[in-house]
């Protein structure tokens, strides 16, 4: 063995990583493992290290790069192969734009940043009985300019998009489409597959834009620190946990499936079911910095986050609509681990089963205590699924039986204001959202600030089978009750206030 190849083994061996940054040499390595005789090696074989670097590089720029399937996208391949012409997991961002726009500049943004990330030159394949990611070397942007746009015409453009599913086998996860408009407007509609969103994914996604277009308008190259590791490291990252010791986390979900199978809901509405499945009702809601701060108030209080707050008063709604107090809610966290993948775009989602007891009527403030204990061992075990240790936990489950039928998502941040455009005026469209939902019920709420104030926002996808347009809007009204409720009396049992719901709905 060369010197070269054995000093990488060396490095290998403990998860040193050396990469090019132009003509500069970099290392990507874990706290204390760059020992002081290594540093010296590298300092040795600097200039035999890049040669071998760039060889290696020049030899396979023009080659696909395969890369293993991460949890999420096991997940959602399984999904498509039973559903392709499903569009549920389409995530819309949109933003009016005003001013002179550099329609040429805006595409070359694009394709700068699908250069950098290589998850958005990926598609999933299914190779000689192994599912891969297969990076494509070069890609252009899936940008389409649609012109002479309407403004009456818009929101149907954006509806008609919104309802094309994505094709993991042959495309990208992003669409971007600009709808030119009279009057020096346009509308930039981003959908991200849900594969690739996340919330320091849009982040990523919007500052890269904004930083490629302001440069290029300048006539210079963006100045983006490289990226450390691609979205398909990210994927090896996670193969290589199913190597580790599994035992603590076939015991939490041995213990967590002890309490029994979680019951089957039955929802207390009188809605029939002729509307299709899975369409749903987009129903915004808002509610303001006072209630905000109650809220804030009293997680300080009883030591929890204003997540958890949220988490009680949905449990107890879901409890009130089903007459089940065995409630499960899935809940999405970001699971990035390593500082490396912070600039990477694409989803580190986990969707975490909460399991929520309500049998025992307790009061506002020990139920909080029970989220609380709930969420930190969810995210305890959070870094490898349910759905990946099943086969072991529980053999005999079927494979796409869901764990949950409600979701909250919590943004404790967002991007939405990371796009900034050079001579042009950005504003966010807030009210876009897709009105497909596969759970019976999803709430996605944030924080906000603004020129209209803060608060918190948010919006409800209930399914149209199950809940009438009056039972729906009673859903949000019964919401914000509890909120009150819990915050004015947090020593009341829940049962004292689905009481005052039902004494307020008489």
């Amino acid at each position: 063995m060369s010197p070269i190849n054995a000093l990488f083994a060396k490095l290998a061996a403990v998860d040193i990583r050396l990469f090019l940054d132009g003509e500069r040499l970099r290392f990507d390595a874990p706290q204390g493992a760059l020992t002081d005789a290594l540093r010296s090696e590298l300092q040795t074989h600097k200039a035999d290290i890049i040669a071998h670097l760039q060889a290696h590089q020049a030899s396979t720029q023009n080659e696909p790069r395969h890369y293993p399937f991460s949890f999420a996208q096991q997940h959602f391949w399984s999904l498509q192969q039973l559903n392709p012409t499903d569009c549920f997991y389409t995530v819309p961002f949109a933003f009016r734009l005003t001013g002179e726009l550099n329609i040429d500049v805006l595409r070359q943004s694009f394709n700068a940043i699908v250069s950098r990330h290589e998850i958005l030159r990926t598609t999933l394949q299914h190779l000689e009985g192994k599912h891969l990611q297969i990076v494509a070397p070069t890609a252009d942007a899936d940008l389409v300019i649609v012109k002479n746009v309407l403004e009456a015409q818009l929101s149907q453009l954006i509806s008609d998009e919104l309802h094309i599913p994505f094709d993991l086998t042959t495309a990208s996860c992003l669409r971007a489409r600009l709808f030119s408009l009279p009057d020096n407007q346009a509308v930039l509609l981003l959908c991200l597959h849900i594969l690739i969103y996340d919330q320091r994914s849009l982040n990523a996604l919007l500052y890269e834009i904004s930083a490629h277009y302001d440069a290029l308008i300048a006539g210079k190259s963006a100045n983006l620190p490289p990226l450390a590791l691609q979205y398909g490291d990210y994927a090896k990252d996670q193969q290589d946990l199913l190597a580790t010791p599994m035992q603590h986390r076939i015991d939490y979900w041995q213990t967590w499936f002890a309490q029994g199978e979680p019951q089957q809901w039955t929802w207390q509405t009188q809605q029939d079911s002729r509307a299709p499945a899975f369409e749903a009702d987009i129903l915004w809601q808002h509610f303001d910095s006072h209630l905000m701060q109650q809220l804030k108030l009293l997680a300080q209080s009883c030591g929890v986050t204003l997540y958890m707050t949220l988490m009680a008063a949905y449990s107890v709604l879901l409890y009130r609509y089903t007459d089940c107090p065995d409630v499960v809610i899935g809940t999405t966290f970001a699971n990035r681990g390593r500082w490396q993948f912070d600039n990477m775009i694409g989803s580190s989602l986990s969707v975490l089963s909460l399991r929520i007891h309500l049998e025992h009527n307790p009061d506002w403030q020990t139920l909080l205590n029970q989220i609380r204990e709930n969420v930190a061992q969810a995210m305890a075990h959070q870094d490898i699924p349910f759905r990946v240790i099943m086969p072991i936990v529980q053999p005999e489950r079927t494979q796409f039986t869901p764990l949950f039928h409600a979701i909250l998502s919590f943004l404790a941040e967002t991007a939405h204001n990371e796009l900034n455009l050079t001579g042009v005026k950005v504003e966010f469209m807030e009210h876009v959202a897709n009105p497909s939902s596969r759970p019976d019920l999803y709430l996605t709420v944030w924080e906000k600030s603004g020129d209209n104030g803060e608060g918190l926002s948010g919006y409800w996808l209930p399914q149209k089978n199950l809940f009438s347009d009056a039972e729906s809007a009673l859903l949000l009204q019964h919401y914000q009750q509890l909120l009150q409720i819990m915050v004015q009396a947090p020593n009341h049992t829940i049962k004292h206030a689905m009481a005052e719901l039902d004494c307020v709905a008489q």
